[in-house]
């Protein structure tokens, strides 16, 4: 099993600044590219920045998401606030990939550096994947009374039975929500 993202993040977020400090724009088109915010120094500088960002939410978010599962008392006010943490997250992660997209199609010879992006951005969707899928299996039987069980093949990724048993949990409530709604 995979170790969660949130256990390295200090180590990730200090690596990521070290970078950044480290790096030197060496060619002439890339101290050109700086003074137009274009050089891969500073698209590294954003990339960090929001990276961090992510990092930080996602540590509160994966606190709440386990003080509500734990709590058996939990309000829908408290799932409320965790639904708009997981749609600002996951709205600062779809930022970051574009911030690191750029990334790629700007680096010439960074190689290692975007490898271990791409690596860490795996990471943390799995790691964020999983949560949300744990958050939303404490509360099926509260919300349906039953949980939700998929059969498992074995050449699917778990990222594709998550998605599709979210799916189903996705058609379950929106029955329910009709239901509730019709009487």
């Amino acid at each position: 099993m995979q170790e969660h993202i949130l256990k390295k993040s200090h180590e990730e977020l200090e690596r990521t600044h070290r970078l950044v400090n480290s790096y030197k724009d060496v060619s002439i088109m890339e101290k050109l590219q700086w003074i137009f915010w274009k050089s891969f120094k500073n698209i590294l500088i954003k990339y960090a920045e929001k990276k961090e960002e992510i990092l930080l939410n996602y540590s509160n978010l994966y606190s709440d998401i386990w003080k509500d599962i734990i709590d058996t008392k939990a309000k829908a006010i408290d799932w409320e606030n965790i639904r708009q943490c997981i749609d600002y997250i996951t709205e600062s992660i779809k930022d970051c990939w574009d911030i690191l997209e750029t990334l790629i199609s700007h680096n010439t010879k960074q190689d290692d550096i975007i490898e271990h992006e791409k690596v860490f951005f795996v990471d943390l969707l799995s790691s964020f994947h999983t949560d949300i899928k744990k958050w939303i299996g404490a509360h099926e039987k509260e919300i349906f009374w039953e949980v939700t069980e998929l059969e498992s093949k074995w050449n699917n990724s778990p990222l594709i039975e998550g998605k599709a048993l979210l799916e189903l949990q996705k058609k379950r409530l929106e029955s329910h929500m009709q239901n509730i709604n019709n009487s």
